[in-house]
């Protein structure tokens, strides 16, 4: 009867639902610069979805078109991680893409949503992004020696996390096969400073000229007293091995 767009709640677009323009004195098909709103809008079923390692999406709607800034910190109502502007424009529904977030964190969010007058409504929340992602990025192989033997072969292992960057103190469980000299073939040693994990072979001779070839188990601990314990199953991880991300897989080398 009032000749308003079934489809569109804001038919004329000003920002004001076709109902609140006509309670506020305003003409829901004309456009209005302002009308005296004082109610601040309605956060609704604020929350994070599609969450992962780094990453979240801020979900929320609003009672009246409004536009939305997202807010992310360590603690409630803070923004120490991130602060993040909805696009452009009011609108009721709003799906807020948030990235570069630190991995197995709990955060809190805010949601700030503005309407046409400036009325502010605010609500919060908090998530909690999943465990970091390692993977081997690269494995490097060498053998020394003088002529006749013993010989030494060494690996070097990067373990990267998901971001690209380095993880320090990780242990890295390998395995070597060939001929060498019967020692043991399963060893581990922790990742330095540079992501970096070396595993040497101690000092021995082949019976004839060989391959060796190492190849990492996992990344992580057996142990449950280690920081690094790769769990059992039901337990709540503090890091995955990533593998099927790893850049490289095994190496081999001749000796002599």
């Amino acid at each position: 009867m009032a000749g308003t767009d079934p489809a569109r709640p804001d038919s004329d677009g000003d920002g004001y639902l076709d109902g609140a323009e006509a309670a506020l004195g305003g003409n829901p098909l004309l456009a209005d610069a302002a009308l005296p709103d004082a109610t601040p809008p309605v956060v609704l079923q604020p929350r994070a979805l599609e969450t992962f390692v780094d990453s979240t999406t801020i979900s929320f709607s609003t009672d009246e078109p409004a536009t939305a800034l997202v807010e992310i910190g360590t603690t409630p109502g803070g923004a120490q991680v991130a602060t993040i502007a909805g696009p452009a424009g009011l609108r009721r529904v709003h799906d807020i893409a948030v990235l570069g977030l630190p991995a197995g964190a709990t955060l809190f969010f805010r949601v700030t949503a503005t309407d046409r007058n400036g009325n502010v409504g605010t609500a919060l929340g908090s998530f909690h992004t999943l465990p970091p992602f390692f993977h081997v990025e690269s494995i490097e192989l060498s053998q020394s020696g003088a002529p006749g033997g013993p010989y030494t072969v060494e690996a070097r292992v990067l373990v990267l996390d998901q971001r690209g960057e380095p993880v320090v103190g990780v242990p890295v469980r390998g395995f070597w096969a060939g001929d060498i000299g019967g020692q043991p073939w399963e060893f581990a040693a922790p990742t330095d400073a540079t992501g970096w994990a070396t595993l040497a072979l101690q000092p021995f001779t082949p019976a004839a000229p060989t391959i060796v070839a190492f190849s990492p188990a996992y990344v992580g601990s057996p142990f449950p007293n280690d920081p690094w314990f790769v769990g059992f199953g039901a337990q709540s991880p503090t890091f995955f091995y990533d593998e099927p991300s790893n850049a490289a897989h095994f190496a081999t080398v001749a000796v002599p």
